[in-house]
């Protein structure tokens, strides 16, 4: 949505003409992209892979563009109302879509499209649900001038959004370029099974805490407290998941993915290694949008764009001829953590909250389940041979 919602939530004009000159400032960005994603996608994806189906899926996805309109005031004004209660069953039903989409467009023979077609699903069930919660329609006015404190926070949002997407995705295309197309599909399980649950666990606390830090933004101490409550929370869910899929990787990637072999097992826990620094990541450029600084989030992607493909292109030239695609995972654990205290540092700076003083109040969850998971893999190991 080019961070224009996000602008939508922080700042406090609540003028309907501000909103609607938003609406459409956003729906001619979005069509004006989507139509170079049109026009390019086929072309240049096809001239990298050899092999065009990457670009027109790339454009049937891209209708996400111009469907997003439908819903991202209308959730952008809930958000900021707090009402947590209807997006969340707007996101299970939209989600419970797309994995029913998922499977049953596969089952019906549509192969990979199926991972297009099912997030469409999501999508359209999102605009749906959220005009039934918050019925909202623009007007025909158009005010840039009034408008340009919402556009400067939200190209700086959407700059950071765009940074994360490619610096997330660009391990893909390295894998992809330096190894086979087997190695892509056992790395993307990998990350799939470490770094996408932690994104989606992430975001139950993150969506609450983006509207939350902008209404707490002039109360440091509330905020700093409402700070610290939300890194812990993160913190202890997304420890739990990691600490039993590090201890029983080979038994999750044999039970739901035999096909797979032993493959996958390696990266996984690799990546789990950078999984807590990740989830604490989702929470912190929430707060830097939420108080005004979006341009610090942005500092952190740049550097974090800057690093992670550096690294991952790095690992795969000196380590890939050995260790093959684990050797981008990691890359994962080298280069996030020095994106990462940047992140750290910037954040305590800004809200004047020292290092020490935040590592202290979280430190004990990550400990605790740090110990858990030494003691689960040493019966792991005691029981070894044991039978089943």
């Amino acid at each position: 949505d080019l961070g224009l919602s996000a602008a939508v939530i922080q700042r406090d004009r609540k003028d309907p003409e501000i909103v609607s000159s938003v609406f459409w400032i956003n729906l001619i960005t979005a069509a004006t992209l989507f139509v170079l994603l049109l026009a390019l996608a086929p072309t240049v994806t096809g001239r990298v892979y050899d092999d065009d189906t990457i670009g027109w899926m790339l454009v049937a996805y891209g209708t996400k563009l111009l469907w997003q309109n439908v819903y991202f005031i209308p959730v952008a004004l809930m958000k900021r109302e707090l009402r947590f209660k209807e997006l969340s069953v707007i996101r299970m039903i939209a989600n419970l879509t797309e994995f029913a989409g998922k499977i049953g467009f596969a089952a019906a023979g549509f192969g990979i499209w199926a991972f297009i077609l099912g997030p469409m699903g999501r999508v359209l069930v999102t605009g749906i649900g959220a005009q039934i919660c918050h019925p909202w329609r623009p007007a025909l006015v158009l005010k840039l001038r009034e408008t340009w404190d919402h556009a400067a926070f939200g190209m700086k949002a959407s700059a950071s959004q765009i940074l994360f997407s490619i610096y997330t995705n660009a391990d893909y295309m390295v894998v992809g370029l330096y190894f086979d197309k087997a190695s892509v599909g056992i790395y993307r399980l990998a990350y799939e099974v470490v770094l996408e649950p932690v994104r989606m666990i992430s975001n139950v606390v993150v969506d609450i805490a983006f509207p939350t830090f902008a209404k707490l933004r002039h109360d440091r101490p509330r905020l700093i407290a409402q700070f610290i409550s939300f890194t812990r929370l993160n913190l202890v869910t997304v420890m739990i998941y990691s600490a039993v899929v590090f201890v029983a990787a080979e038994e999750v990637v044999t039970l739901f993915f035999p096909k797979y072999g032993d493959a996958p097992v390696d990266a996984i826990r690799i990546l789990l290694g950078v999984a807590v620094l990740r989830s604490l990541s989702y929470v912190l450029p929430p707060l830097l949008d939420g108080v005004g600084h979006p341009s610090r989030t942005l500092i952190y992607m740049i550097v974090a764009s800057v690093v992670l493909p550096t690294c991952f292109v790095v690992a795969a030239e000196v380590l890939g001829p050995t260790m093959g695609f684990e050797s981008v995972a990691v890359a994962w654990a080298v280069g996030y953590p020095v994106a990462f205290a940047v992140l750290l540092l910037v954040t305590t700076f800004t809200i004047d909250l020292p290092v020490m003083s935040f590592v202290r109040q979280v430190v004990g969850v990550p400990l605790c389940v740090i110990a858990a998971t030494v003691v689960g893999e040493g019966v792991k190991w005691a029981l070894g041979g044991a039978p089943m």
